[in-house]
């Protein structure tokens, strides 16, 4: 009976292993297909009013990216952004994605949707193979986690339409 639970719990994990980077794959390749792939770390989806929405998707589910390459993987996909959308608006919205002090806006969020947000940040926090060290004596990882559990959904505006209002992103 132990061993029967214990290989059942054994198949669900390599079950979710083996899940994470094929779903991830194929969520890249099908924003491949419809040109909103910008690079191995980032997509973008389309908006109601015309802009795009900035989304966080690594190609291969599980990924190692420390701070210094994330903010070069994200300078590059706005680069790309920019070059293949010229006249358009980039947003995100997201609970870990940049400073508070890069004029984001608090976004009115139900409570079940702020647990669903809260648990995929937690889920791609853990996805960072580079959060597993320990820094100044603290885990990385228990660091990112409490600060994604005490923030709340922010509303960044990444590349407008008019240049007054680009936001400057390689500093």
């Amino acid at each position: 009976m132990l061993l029967e639970a214990s290989e059942t719990f054994i198949y669900i994990v390599l079950l979710i292993l083996i899940a994470i980077p094929v779903s991830s794959v194929f969520v890249s390749l099908y924003a491949r297909l419809q040109n909103r792939y910008l690079n191995r770390y980032f997509i973008i989806l389309p908006r109601k009013n015309g802009g795009y929405e900035l989304h966080y998707q690594p190609l291969h589910g599980f990924y190692y990216a420390r701070e210094r390459k994330f903010h070069r993987m994200i300078v590059e996909a706005i680069r790309i952004f920019q070059m293949n959308n010229p006249d358009c608006m980039l947003v995100a919205n997201t609970l870990t994605f940049v400073s508070r002090s890069r004029g984001s806006m608090p976004v009115q969020t139900p409570r079940p949707l702020l647990t669903f947000l809260r648990f995929m940040a937690y889920f791609l926090v853990l996805l960072n193979l580079a959060n597993y060290r320990q820094v100044k004596r603290q885990w990385r990882i228990a660091q990112l986690i409490r600060n994604v559990h005490q923030s709340r959904p922010v509303y960044y505006v990444v590349v407008a339409e008019q240049l007054g209002e680009l936001y400057n992103w390689s500093n």
